[in-house]
């Protein structure tokens, strides 16, 4: 089950069974069911939460709603009234479900809501008020949501609800949701929800195990669960037993178990069980693996991939295909890891449970995205990195670090803040590193690039950074600059360097524009990985298409490559 695409099967049908146990043992109300509809301009009668409420004149329709300027016909389109600048403020539904007694094992309930992030929501199980966003206590039916940032978003799920708000019989799950300014523009397209009752055998992997990028004697796994749990983790060399333990005692839901006295150059399998206290249910991940770096300079190969967002379906064929790869030693993830870092929900449904054995086999050194949003979620499970998050906003945040493996040293950098000027931290680690590296090969990387021939390959951002950190690169002589934020790949080459853009690891792919820039080389729509070999005389760079998933929007393109073979090499000499 390790080759080609009898491997991608298996990654598919995990991402399905993974999906189905996150739906929990008891679903009491599940996406795309019938509600009934409040969508006028005057409020419902009071009671409207409540489960003995009359309904009998609210509108039935079918999940998911929306809401829009245009009538689209692929969700149903909630009345935002007549004239498009002035728009409803709230919005009402409910849903009955019935019970012969409420769930003898729940220990909680969860409440999943998709909804813009321009919203505010108040959600109700039997009346009994169970989440509360951007919205005061005392809200009306004309209260407008509490306005937001940008990038500062809410978890989708509520987790933690009281289950004795359950009864026998009908019970009715309702919620209302207000716009922030009655001429929002916006499109609200997947509203839904979902109820489940939770008990401890419900417990999942939210995230991990995830093998960190490792070192010569260490290695670092993280892992999330559902409930908090007590976790013991054995390991031992590749062919030998599992004799050795590291436990973490103390109930937590998110583990970071250091690794230490490792032999270098050395692979490892492990096990993760995790078990929640007071209980003897338990969670385990078997199989894991990794491979410690080497000692001494020795030939390696390693893959590079970026932008897996938004679809979990196709970033599980890249992940399985990578995973497949028995060359791979570690990897480099070029960022952009779900749509919106700061949504809890997303690295579960995006990143972690699609990627599941590449992330617990193929160590990962990631790079921060602009679409992570330096999310204390990313924060806590890649501490490989020594990442530090901005809190608070005066306090100098740390996107960027270094490491060396083999004949090769990487600098990993943070390209969105514009933050590399000659005496920013930034700027001074950049130049600090690249002025001492002494290494045969120096490859920098980041999440946007200098130029593509495509969306963001002439934008500002781009335009600064050939400006003002290729001229650097130049200066000392890097081996190829890697990076992501342009949804296809390109090789370029300007002034004996290499630029790669590898954006094709599941976000929607982008259309290639001839005439941007001079460099390119090459640039092919298609979702991808790079495998980089190094060796002390070359390093040769092999472009991988990998087919996408049967649904993905991006195979309604002819011209998306899905051959699933090598579409382009690259040679590079050491540096002198």
């Amino acid at each position: 089950m390790r080759n080609g695409s009898k491997h991608w099967v298996a990654a598919l049908i995990l991402v399905a069974l993974l999906q189905t146990a996150a739906l929990g043992e008891t679903e009491l109300v599940g996406f795309n069911s019938t509600w009934k509809v409040w969508d006028r301009a005057e409020a419902p009668t009071a009671g409207w939460e409540k489960a003995d409420y009359d309904d009998s004149s609210w509108k039935t329709l079918k999940a998911p709603f929306g809401i829009v300027s245009i009538k689209r016909s692929h969700f149903r389109q909630l009345d935002a009234g007549p004239d498009r600048k002035k728009k409803h403020i709230s919005y009402y539904l409910r849903k009955s479900f019935g019970l012969d007694a409420p769930p003898a094992d729940a220990t909680e309930l969860s409440l999943r809501i998709n909804l813009g992030s321009s919203v505010g929501l108040g959600a109700y199980v039997n009346g009994g008020l169970v989440d509360l966003r951007r919205l005061p206590k005392d809200f009306i039916h004309d209260t407008l949501s509490k306005k937001f940032p940008y990038f500062t978003r809410y978890d989708l799920t509520k987790r933690g609800i009281d289950p004795k708000l359950l009864r026998s019989g009908k019970n009715v799950l309702a919620y209302t949701f207000h716009l922030s300014k009655p001429d929002l523009r916006g499109t609200w397209d997947k509203v839904d929800a979902r109820l489940l009752a939770m008990g401890w055998k419900d417990n999942r992997f939210i995230a991990g195990p995830t093998v960190g990028g490792t070192f010569r004697d260490k290695a670092m796994i993280t892992l999330d669960t559902y409930f908090p749990t007590t976790v013991v983790l054995r390991y031992g060399e590749v062919g030998a037993a599992k004799d050795r333990t590291l436990s973490s005692a103390k109930p937590a839901n998110i583990h970071k178990l250091e690794i230490t006295g490792l032999k270098p150059d050395t692979v490892y399998a492990y096990d993760v069980r995790a078990t929640h206290p007071g209980s003897a249910e338990t969670i385990e991940y078997k199989d894991g693996s990794f491979r410690t770096a080497p000692a001494a300079p020795r030939e390696f190969t390693f893959g590079v991939w970026g932008d897996n967002r938004s679809n979990p379906h196709d970033w599980a064929r890249v992940a399985g295909a990578m995973e497949a790869d028995p060359r791979l030693e570690f990897t480099v993830g070029l960022g952009d890891f779900v749509a919106n870092g700061d949504i809890y929900d997303e690295w579960e449904d995006e990143f972690f449970s699609p990627g599941r054995d590449f992330l617990a086999r193929k160590p990962l050194w990631p790079v921060l995205g602009n679409h992570d949003s330096r999310a204390k979620y990313l924060m806590d499970l890649f501490p490989c990195t020594g990442w530090r998050r901005r809190i608070p906003d005066k306090q100098a945040s740390k996107e960027w670090y270094t490491f060396t493996y083999g004949p090769a040293r990487f600098l990993i950098i943070e390209t969105h803040d514009y933050a590399w000027a000659e005496r920013s931290p930034q700027g001074k680690f950049i130049r600090k590193t690249l002025s001492e590296a002494t290494e045969p090969y120096v490859f920098v990387i980041g999440h946007a690039p200098p130029f593509a021939s495509g969306y963001h390959g002439d934008g500002r951002r781009a335009k600064r950074i050939d400006a003002e950190l290729v001229p650097l690169f130049e200066k000392h002589r890097i081996s190829a600059y890697f990076a992501a934020h342009t949804h296809f790949y390109e090789r370029s080459e300007k002034n004996g360097i290499t630029y790669f853009v590898s954006g094709g690891a599941g976000a929607g792919i982008y259309a290639v524009k001839k005439g941007i820039h001079p460099y390119s080389k090459k640039a092919v729509q298609s979702y991808h990985y790079i495998r980089v070999k190094v060796t002390p005389r070359k390093a040769t760079f092999e472009a991988i298409s990998v087919t996408p998933h049967p649904k993905s929007n991006a195979n309604r393109s002819a011209q998306i490559k899905v051959d699933g073979k090598v579409f382009d090499t690259h040679e590079i000499a050491p540096r002198k």
